[in-house]
This record gives C-alpha cells, structure tokens and sequence, in this order.
C-alpha cells in the first residue's frame, strides 16, 4: 500500500487478517494508531466522519514492504489483499463500501496480476476510480479485459458518471463499436 493511501480502521484490520490470518479489533487499530504508532502515521477525517490512517512516509512503506519481501512475494500479498478487499466490498454492497476500495483496487489488481478479474465484474467498473482503472487496464491479459478496456477508453464521459449513467454511457459505446462485452 502507498504511504498517500488513507484506509479505515476497518480497511486496516481486513488487511492484517488477511496478511497474518492475525484477529485484531478496529476499535484496537484505532487506539493503536493514536498511541505510539501516531509517529508514523497520519490521521484524516476529511473524506468522511470515520477516521482514515495512512503511513507517514513512503520511505517506511518501502521499508517495511522491503523486509516482508523476504518472507512473502508482494505478488502474492496483493493477491491476498486484492481477494480480502474485493471480498469485503461483496459482503457490505459495493454501493456502501469505501472510497479506498474503488481508488485503489486497479493498483492492487495490477500488483496481484487479477486486472482482468476486476475488468470482467460490471459491477465494480461502474463504482470503479475510472482515472486508475483506466490506466490499469493497459495490464489486461485477456480478450475480455481488451474489450472492456477500449470500451472505458472510448466512454470518457463515463469517468465522472455514476453507476447508472456509467453503465448506459459504457452500453452504447460497446453497441456502437461492436465490442460485445
């Protein structure tokens, strides 16, 4: 995760448990990040009244993505995180999940080597950060993931729509140019 990646509490306990299969409370991770650990990160709550961590610096990301690296792949990491954020999503309806989930589930399914995976569900495309997803989409490896890529490269429009506009721009463009996605 990027150090500028503001997650919440709840976001931070989906990842730890699913990194260490370690149980840890939200509750526990808030009062952790407002302990000794607030040295290293940054607290927000602009986006929303439920307050948003993110490390305090890229460089200790870096580092301690660097030290898990020698125990674990990071591809293998952004799978795990991929499929525990992508799964939460599914479990609380993509239309209630948090804004993290759809600014930055392109970057990690292109780390998890899963952007067609995240291409092929409409209904994360329609709620999907088009900004990211667009340029994650240039990592597809399937004919569907092509088509579904030059189908939002085509609807630019569709980039600040909401779902049901989204989704009637992205249907004409793929009835116009044939694309059949």
């Amino acid at each position: 995760m990027c150090s500028s990646d503001l997650l919440p509490a709840e976001l931070w306990q989906i990842a730890v448990r699913a990194l260490t299969d370690g149980e840890i409370s939200a509750e526990q991770l808030t009062r952790f990040a407002r302990g000794s650990a607030a040295n290293f990160l940054v607290e927000s709550t602009s986006e929303s009244a439920i307050p948003t961590f993110r490390l305090f610096h890229q460089a200790l990301s870096d580092a301690l993505s660097a030290e898990r690296g020698r125990s674990v792949s990071p591809a293998q990491d952004e799978r795990t995180i991929t499929a525990a954020f992508t799964s939460y999503g599914a479990r609380i309806g993509w239309d209630h999940a948090p804004s993290y989930l759809f600014r930055s589930l392109p970057g990690h399914a292109v780390r998890a080597g899963m952007i067609d995976d995240l291409l092929a569900d409409t209904v994360k495309v329609l709620r999907a950060d088009l900004r990211r997803l667009i340029p994650a989409a240039d990592h597809t490896n399937t004919h569907a993931g092509l088509q579904r890529a030059c189908a939002l490269r085509l609807t630019l429009r569709a980039i600040s729509a909401e779902p049901p506009k989204r989704l009637a721009l992205l249907s004409v463009t793929e009835a116009l140019d044939d694309l059949g996605t």
